[in-house]
C-alpha cells in the first residue's frame, strides 16, 4: 500500500502516530511502547554505561521517502536540530522523484592492528607471522565462533613494517562483521592472537585494537537529479546545480588547505 507522507510536519504529535498505526509501519509492541512515550530505564542504562546518574533524552524523527535501490526507507532521526531534519525530507522528496539512490555495498569488513615492538629481527618475524597466516585466521575465529555461525570471521592478515624513531610490526586483521560495527569483536579476536604473534616475532605487543581504517569497508551511493526537480524555472535549476558543484569544490579545496595545519597539531600532540 502506497503511504501518503505529504503535510506528514504539518500534522500534530497524535496525527504522525495515528499514521504509523494506520499503515502497520511498527509491530503493535513497538507502536504500543511509542505511543506511551516509554523511555529506558535507569537500570537498563546502568548496565549500558559506567557512572550513570540519570537518562538524557532527544528528539525522535522521522525521514520519509528515501528510495534506495527501489526500495522505499522510513529512517530514524535522533538529534534536536530540526534543520537538519527538514534539510533531509525536503531532499529525500526531491531525489525520490529523481529515481532515488542507487548504492552499492564493494566490502563489509573491518580492521584490527596488533602492534609488536622491540622486534629484534622484523624480516624474520614478518616471514614467520605470514607463514602461520592460516592458523592465525583460524585462532582468531576460534575466539569470537558465534560470527562464523553467522557467516562471517577472519578474513585475511596482512604484516607491514613501521620505521621510526621507533620501529614497529603491524599485524593488520581483516574481518567480515555482517551487520555487527565490530569492536568488541575485533579486540576479543587480537587479544587472542597477541600472544602468538609475541612468540612468533620475539617482540612485545603494545596493544591490539580496532583500527581508524575503514578502506575494507566500502559503501557508494548516488543519485541524478534533472533540473526540473529543483526548480520549476530549467535556468534557475541550472544555477543551483552549479553552485552545488562549486560547493563541493570549496569543501576539497578548504581540506586540502587544512591539511597541513592539521599534521603539524598533531605533531605538536605526540612529537614522538
Amino acid at each position: 500500500m502506497k503511504i501518503s507522507w505529504n503535510g506528514f510536519s504539518k500534522k500534530s504529535y497524535q496525527e504522525r502516530l495515528d499514521l504509523l498505526k494506520a499503515q502497520a509501519l511498527l509491530s503493535p509492541e513497538k507502536q504500543v511502547s511509542l505511543e506511551q512515550d516509554e523511555q529506558m530505564s535507569v537500570t537498563v542504562a546502568d548496565q549500558l554505561s559506567e557512572n550513570v546518574v540519570g537518562i538524557f533524552s532527544l528528539p525522535y524523527s522521522l525521514v520519509p521517502e528515501v528510495l534506495v535501490n527501489g526500495q522505499e526507507y522510513t529512517v530514524p532521526y535522533v538529534t534536536e536540530e530540526p534543520s537538519v531534519v527538514a534539510a533531509a525530507s525536503y531532499a529525500s522528496k526531491i531525489i525520490k522523484r529523481a529515481g532515488g539512490f542507487t548504492a552499492q555495498v564493494h566490502e563489509r569488513q573491518m580492521i584490527g592492528q596488533v602492534a609488536l615492538y622491540q622486534v629484534v629481527e622484523p624480516e624474520q618475524a614478518q616471514e614467520k607471522i605470514t607463514s602461520k597466516k592460516t592458523e592465525l585466521l583460524d585462532l582468531a575465529n576460534q575466539a569470537y565462533p558465534s560470527i562464523v555461525k553467522r557467516g562471517g570471521g577472519a578474513r585475511d592478515l596482512h604484516v607491514e613494517q613501521l620505521k621510526g624513531e621507533t620501529d614497529f610490526l603491524v599485524v593488520y586483521l581483516h574481518v567480515d562483521t555482517q551487520e555487527a560495527m565490530g569492536a568488541n569483536m575485533l579486540n576479543t579476536m587480537l587479544e587472542a592472537l597477541k600472544p602468538v604473534l609475541e612468540e612468533l616475532s620475539q617482540g612485545q605487543s603494545l596493544m591490539g585494537i580496532l583500527s581508524n581504517y575503514a578502506t575494507d569497508s566500502l559503501v557508494t551511493a548516488s543519485c541524478r537529479i534533472a533540473f526540473r526537480y529543483l526548480s520549476r524555472q530549467k535556468d534557475q535549476g541550472r544555477e543551483i546545480a552549479e553552485k552545488l558543484r562549486w560547493l563541493v569544490s570549496l569543501r576539497r579545496l578548504i581540506l586540502i588547505e587544512q591539511l597541513p595545519t592539521i599534521k603539524e597539531f598533531l605533531t605538536v600532540l605526540m612529537p614522538f
